[in-house]
């Protein structure tokens, strides 16, 4: 029985190793992902700052964030798959801005203020 018992007590104790490096692998991951969501957001911001300022439009500024946003969305979406899919969306919008009106944008919660609201509750859990 004592024996048993020291089995059952290494086999654990040789399962905690690995164990502990996944949860910190996916700690990684997930600090990765809210670093790709908060680089897109910031890079939006900022362009949108640059229209809203009265400045043109750059298709290559567009075409960049686009980028960014396909960057968020993959590793987001195995932690969060409704903020994940809105990162899907929003390349879309960058890529075709005439094809989307505000309604739009309100309808698939891809709006700024939308998706920094989902990324701060994100920090916060």
């Amino acid at each position: 029985m004592v024996g048993t018992i020291e089995w059952v007590v290494e086999g654990v104790l040789k399962l905690l190793g690995p164990l502990q490096e996944l949860s910190r692998e996916k700690r990684e991951l997930a600090d990765d992902a809210l670093r790709a969501i908060s680089n897109a957001l910031n890079e939006t911001c900022l362009y949108c700052r640059h229209i809203k300022d009265g400045k043109a439009r750059d298709s290559e500024a567009e075409a960049r964030l686009a980028r960014l946003w396909v960057i968020a969305a993959v590793p987001i979406t195995h932690f969060n798959p409704k903020l994940g899919e809105i990162c899907e969306y929003t390349p879309d919008h960058w890529i075709n801005p005439n094809n989307w009106d505000k309604s739009k944008v309100k309808n698939l919660s891809i709006s700024l203020e939308d998706v920094r609201a989902k990324y701060a509750a994100l920090l916060r859990a």
